[in-house]
């Protein structure tokens, strides 16, 4: 007798067999499917929600930015609030390599070579933390539980305002203007992209009530947010001091770095080393922000492209593999068959 057999198909029966393939009684395709919706429930849409409603809180705040910026044109010092002290962090980091090492060392040299005058101290870890441990010992803890570094970094430098008042700046931020003519006001921040404020470059007087605000905030805030970029962001970073912003009372006391002054090539008081203007921490979430949560309706359709990416995901693997399974259910059906066959012929 002709054996002769359907030809298999062995992508198919790869796939077919792979796709129902069980491990403890679960089969791929519902561990895929699975896995896939964890994700998204969990980590995704949870994510979008959180930053949509930093971001509508830190929109609401805009126009008081607006109408807190001091220009450049309109500066006439008549009075010292702000004491004439320049601070800058330096942790030190392993990925440096001394291209960068250099670079900071010329930014910090710029505010020296523009402020002759003023105090300079460069604060190093330790003496970071012992300010916290023999000045705000309540703090002690919660300093000592952040997980990485710049948490602490951008904390500290609250209390070192709060208790030494002057300018805080980064050491990726450069000076390019003598800073005595700011001296008049209370206390200046800096406005970032795409909303809110950013905590690379401040300057407040000694005890000023919102940096109060800050330190005794600093604790409530002290939790993750879903991934660690977020919850740097969040804890301690430019989310947090926008939100305290939003949320303090006396914003008549707090000024703004006009955007000639700190972000314009021509007229500028700072330069940014390396980096977009107020942006070191930043990467695709900020884009991410930019682009989709502007607008509540690109959010909403967002989510609704994704959810129908999973149902057609699951609809063309349907299709696709019931007709591998017919061929294979085919084949093994041939097979048996023949092997009936066979068996009759030999007895």
């Amino acid at each position: 007798m002709e054996k002769t057999i359907k030809k298999e198909l062995p992508i198919y029966h790869k796939i077919v067999k792979a796709w129902n393939y069980k491990i403890f009684d679960f089969k791929i395709k519902h561990i895929i499917l699975f896995s896939f919706c964890f994700i998204f429930f969990t980590y995704l849409l949870p994510r979008a929600i959180f930053t949509s409603l930093i971001y509508s809180r830190l929109k609401s705040c805009q126009n008081y930015l607006k109408e807190a910026t001091i220009s450049p044109s309109e500066i006439e010092p008549n009075v010292t609030r702000i004491p004439k002290r320049i601070h800058q962090i330096y942790f030190g980091w392993k990925k440096d390599d001394e291209a960068s090492k250099n670079r900071m060392r010329d930014t910090a040299q710029s505010w020296k070579y523009y402020n002759p005058d003023w105090e300079y101290k460069l604060w190093n870890a330790t003496e970071s933390r012992n300010l916290i441990a023999t000045e705000y010992e309540w703090f002690l803890t919660t300093y000592d539980s952040y997980k990485t570094p710049i948490q602490r970094i951008d904390a500290v430098r609250y209390f070192i305002l709060f208790h030494y008042g002057g300018v805080y700046a980064d050491l990726d931020i450069s000076c390019a203007h003598k800073f005595d003519p700011l001296l008049q006001y209370e206390a200046i921040l800096a406005p970032t992209d795409p909303v809110g404020l950013s905590n690379d470059l401040m300057m407040s007087s000694q005890s000023h009530p919102f940096f109060l605000r800050l330190i005794h905030r600093l604790q409530e805030y002290n939790r993750h947010y879903f991934i660690p970029y977020l919850t740097v962001l969040t804890s301690t970073g430019s989310i947090f001091i926008s939100l305290e912003y939003c949320e303090y009372n006396q914003k008549n006391r707090i000024n703004m770095f006009a955007r000639g002054m700190y972000t314009a090539d021509k007229g500028k008081w700072v330069g940014h080393e390396g980096r977009g203007s107020g942006s070191s921490w930043h990467s695709w979430d900020v884009e991410f922000l930019s682009i989709f949560l502007s607008d509540p309706d690109k959010l909403l359709g967002l989510i609704i492209a994704l959810i129908a990416l999973v149902f057609l995901i699951k609809k063309i693997c349907n299709v696709f593999l019931c007709k591998a399974s017919r061929d294979y259910d085919l084949v093994e059906v041939q097979k048996s068959n023949l092997a009936e066959v066979e068996t009759f012929e030999e007895s």
